[in-house]
């Protein structure tokens, strides 16, 4: 068994060419059920910064745009697997 899981978040992009990641949170659980709930935590804080509601401060009317076709929606995917347990205990 495991004495501890050691979860990391971190986004990737590009910068100047280069490939790069950006640490956004670490955290032990002592437990599978800890891991999962400080993950699911921080990926509905991730979309929620991603997609905001129009209109909510600080951001004016219109500031805000739907993506382009053919791009992938991120913030859908991760609230996509905060919702489903069984893709999470995978």
């Amino acid at each position: 068994m495991h004495d501890e899981f050691l979860c990391h978040v971190t986004a990737y992009g590009t910068c100047g060419g280069q490939r790069i990641g950006v640490p956004l949170g670490t955290y032990r659980a002592p437990t599978l059920a800890l891991a999962l709930w400080w993950l699911r935590d921080r990926a509905t804080w991730i979309a929620e910064r991603l997609d905001p509601r129009p209109g909510d401060a600080p951001y004016p009317p219109n500031a805000l745009v739907p993506v382009a076709d053919g791009i992938q929606d991120v913030p859908a995917v991760l609230r996509s697997w905060c919702a489903d347990a069984d893709r999470q205990e995978r």
